[in-house]
């Protein structure tokens, strides 16, 4: 505070009042609760569906959409669904299309992989900031999922470095995938 003051400023941050409240933008709070039914709705049918939310989703349909762009990306990111669409038909409020096709598998897979190497990372306490190497040990199936994210994976879990090789690392599992992981 001492550093950060000018001379119209309390003398201490303790005798400074609070900051004044912008004007409360009454449409982006009712915008946001519609966001909110929406996506909790979305996740409702995940969990029914048995269907975790690192798992990809086509699509989600909702009775009466009258949102922008910015709020229909906040809730695709949160359900985890690549499209939102409005569709007056349907009998629900929310009808979420659980098909889960072959690229949006892969796409999951790749996602449980992400989350065990974090976990590795966590474990072997490294930062955010430490870059790694990575030796991975996988069947034809395994290696061709990395090979098709790698540039992802790569920036995601700071590997300056990805090989193929066998290795007495961590085994992580995604569904039938078993990959061995060993930092380098």
């Amino acid at each position: 505070w001492l550093k950060l003051r000018n001379e119209n400023d309390e003398e201490s941050v303790h005798l400074a009042g609070w900051p004044a409240a912008a004007e409360i933008d009454i449409k982006v709070i009712e915008n946001m609760e519609q966001v909110r039914k929406i996506v909790s709705l979305g996740l409702e049918s995940r969990q029914k569906a048995g269907i975790k939310v690192r798992q990809p989703l086509g699509q989600l349909k909702v009775k009466n959409l009258k949102l922008s762009d910015e709020y229909l990306d906040l809730i695709k990111d949160e359900v985890n669904i690549k499209e939102v669409i409005e569709d007056v038909s349907i009998e629900t409020e929310v009808e979420l299309d659980i098909e889960i096709t072959p690229g949006l598998k892969e796409e999951g897979d790749y996602r449980e992989l992400v989350r065990g190497i974090q976990e590795m990372r966590k474990k072997a306490g490294l930062t955010p900031s430490d870059a790694i190497a990575l030796s991975i040990e996988a069947d034809d199936i395994g290696k061709n999922l990395i090979q098709k994210f790698e540039m992802d994976l790569k920036k995601v879990v700071l590997a300056s470095k990805i090989e193929f090789s066998a290795n007495d690392g961590q085994e992580i599992k995604v569904d039938e995938l078993i990959f061995k992981i060993k930092f380098i």
